[in-house]
């Protein structure tokens, strides 16, 4: 019998996981790889955060090059950082919305919630899916 997990797994029957975790070593491009080589296709992009795929080292060669100026901060209140200024400019000039502003989240819930209390003229979104608030799930139908 395998060794216990000491990972929680979200959304998963951990008496059916514990022992049985598909443990994956790498991955390159859309590819992923086993801890015994078996090779599988990731058709969900890491659970919908690489979507740009894995092992890209002009990506890594980027983060990296951050990370040694400032690894992160928040833009609460007054506080902005370069790279944050840098991505708004460039969605705002793709808007087709005048003098557009550009407002960063993590996910849809964050998104719908803005929304919902947004007092400023139109908020332009891309169509998005947040399924883990029952208020998100009866503003957007998803």
């Amino acid at each position: 019998m395998a060794e216990p997990t000491r990972l929680w797994h979200p959304f998963a029957a951990m008496g059916k996981v514990d022992g049985h975790e598909l443990v994956l070593t790498r991955g390159e491009g859309s590819r992923v790889w086993d801890a015994d080589g078996n090779e599988y296709l990731d058709a969900t992009a890491g659970l919908w955060f690489a979507n740009v795929g894995h092992g890209r080292a002009e990506i890594a060669d980027a983060v990296g090059s951050q990370l040694t100026k400032l690894a992160a901060h928040h833009i609460f209140g007054d506080h902005a950082n370069e790279p944050a200024l840098a991505l708004a400019s460039r969605v705002a000039a793709m808007s087709p919305v005048p003098d557009a502003a550009v407002f960063f989240c993590s996910g849809g819930e964050e998104l719908v919630l803005s929304r919902l209390s947004s007092r400023s003229g139109v908020m332009l979104t891309w169509p998005i899916f947040s399924a883990f608030s029952a208020s998100s799930r009866s503003v957007t139908g998803s």
